[in-house]
């Protein structure tokens, strides 16, 4: 059963998202999203199951958040990577990116193309 919110919480967190987003130099449409309404629902729920808690006590540090992150990108990225190789090892697909890279970093400036019998590395791109 939907709980009914009386307006003035409803005016409150109207003036709580604004001040977040005014402070944070955030979005407006950083509420809306799907990983801000996650947590905001699991903190409620929280909140819900152990009362009143501190925020500080429970929100972990940005170096966590940030090695979690590159933990999880590259566990990601590992995953993906194994899946897509068995099809280019099939010959089932090749990739062609549209990446371009800066001769002073090392690249050639063309894209890169990975598959089955391509070249591994810069594209010749014909000029």
């Amino acid at each position: 059963m939907k709980k009914k919110i009386l307006t003035q919480v409803t005016n409150e967190i109207v003036e709580k998202c604004v001040k977040m987003c005014s402070l944070d130099l955030r979005s407006f449409e950083f509420v809306d999203g799907n990983g801000f309404k996650e947590l905001g629902q699991y903190l409620v729920n929280l909140g819900a199951k152990y009362g009143h808690l501190v925020i500080d006590n429970l929100l972990p540090h940005p170096t966590i958040i940030s090695r979690n992150t590159l933990k999880t990108a590259k566990e990601l990225h590992d995953k993906l990577m194994l899946k897509l190789m068995s099809y280019f090892y099939e010959n089932r697909c090749s990739a062609i990116t549209d990446m371009c890279r800066a001769p002073t970093r090392g690249g050639s400036g063309g894209p890169m193309v990975l598959g089955p019998g391509l070249p591994r590395g810069p594209a010749s791109v014909p000029g």
